[in-house]
């Protein structure tokens, strides 16, 4: 063989153990990525009750849906009851530390890149978004809304523990921002996935017509925050993922159809109801949808 033909075969020989490698990194990077996502679905196990606890603070008192059965509820019943103006709510502040220093320090492994969206969406999943707007109450101050009757005294003890939790979030900006990041990550997600019920999922895509663009602006500096100036790239793919959970600007672009949300509404009213009364109740609300899912105005930045 003359020397053309020698130095081209080592070029080949040379290109080939180059992809090797880089397989080989690839590999490697993405088995070290499963192995942080494992360790971060078993911390979340260890914070499943202190996950209820913030729903239950973050509920309006009364509230029908929680995370765990009416016994528990009965016990953190009693905890306020015994709650006073003298000494700190230790029984809910400790857990508030607990859950939203994890959310943020797993918010900040996606916004640096060492875990996807998809890599944490399984093993939080549709059950904590469905127990969200708990947690966004902590993080946000609105308006209370008591959903049953229940007396002066515990109405009081329940606000007051609340804003004890919401004055640690406000006391800690940074951490609430990177909370309120990883649950619209995760809605995105699910939006994509189409995990959660239509209706909830038009009531979240009304609200960011006008609060959707102060999310992905949140983001994006976020993400350049913990990263400087070369995660901008990085800042803004994330901020676009959230469009999943918006309605579509057009047609062909990722998010939201309303086409699609009024189906799969269809489908879950015929799966309850029947068929035909399911049409009868799509024909009565004709073209407006959303007449299902009007939010009231002062609480569109709380719910999403």
């Amino acid at each position: 063989m003359d020397n053309a033909t020698i130095t081209s075969l080592a070029t080949l020989l040379l290109v080939l153990v180059s992809i090797g490698q880089a397989a080989i990194l690839i590999g490697q990077k993405r088995q070290a990525r499963l192995e942080l996502a494992e360790s971060y679905r078993k911390r979340w196990a260890e914070h499943t009750s202190d996950f209820a606890i913030l729903v239950f603070i973050g509920n309006e008192p009364g509230e029908y849906y929680q995370t765990v059965d009416h016994e528990i509820i009965d016990c953190f019943n009693a905890k306020l009851e015994e709650s006073n103006l003298d000494k700190p709510t230790v029984w809910a502040l400790n857990p508030a530390k607990r859950l939203l220093g994890f959310m943020s320090d797993l918010c900040q492994r996606i916004l640096e890149g060492q875990l996807t969206v998809r890599d944490v969406y399984p093993f939080l999943g549709s059950s904590f978004l469905r127990q969200s707007r708990g947690i966004r109450n902590l993080l946000y101050i609105e308006a209370s809304q008591t959903k049953e009757p229940i007396s002066k005294q515990a109405l009081l003890n329940h606000y007051r523990v609340r804003g004890e939790v919401q004055d640690f979030a406000v006391n800690h900006s940074g951490l609430t921002r990177r909370c309120l990041i990883l649950i619209d990550l995760m809605w995105a997600e699910a939006a994509r996935l189409e995990d959660l019920p239509p209706e909830d999922l038009a009531r979240a895509a009304s609200a960011k017509r006008t609060t959707g663009h102060l999310n992905r602006k949140r983001l994006r500096r976020e993400c350049i925050r913990l990263n400087g100036s070369f995660g901008w790239l990085r800042a803004k793919r994330l901020s676009r993922y959230l469009k999943f959970g918006e309605y579509q600007s057009w047609v062909g672009v990722r998010g939201l159809n309303e086409k699609r949300l009024r189906e799969l509404y269809f489908e879950k009213s015929s799966a309850r109801i029947g068929e035909q009364h399911a049409k009868r109740l799509m024909s009565d609300i004709g073209d407006k949808f959303e007449a299902l899912v009007i939010i009231p105005p002062k609480t569109e930045c709380c719910a999403w």
